[in-house]
């Protein structure tokens, strides 16, 4: 049993440092300035994952796909514009989160964070 949990931790340390790091490059120049900042940066980056991933797996199902248009073989201009569209929705979401969090823990952004974006 401990070795399981060993593993366990090792393979989500490694994930999330291959993440953070990711993130990191992503995110350019927004980085973590303190201790606490780098931890929350590398411990949240996998369920963030996970939940981007999620999210993505639910908007673009193959059975929406096949709603739109029956040939799922074939491009169409309403699969483009159902991805375009679910695309800005899915950041508009994503810029929103980051404004309320802002407002809420903005103290703590503006302590852990740089801002030189």
């Amino acid at each position: 049993m401990r070795c399981k949990a060993k593993e366990l931790i090792s393979i989500y340390v490694f994930a999330s440092i291959a993440y953070g790091l990711f993130a990191l490059i992503l995110a350019f120049p927004f980085h973590p300035i303190s201790v606490l900042g780098w931890i929350v940066w590398f411990v949240a980056t996998i369920p963030i994952a996970m939940i981007g991933e999620a999210i993505g797996s639910v908007i673009f199902d193959r059975k929406i796909a096949e709603a739109i248009s029956d040939d799922s073989d074939s491009v169409s201009a309403g699969r483009i514009a159902y991805g375009v569209i679910a695309a800005l929705g899915f950041l508009t979401m994503i810029l929103f989160f980051v404004w309320l969090l802002d407002v809420g823990w903005g103290d703590f952004w503006d302590a852990h964070f740089s801002r030189n974006w």
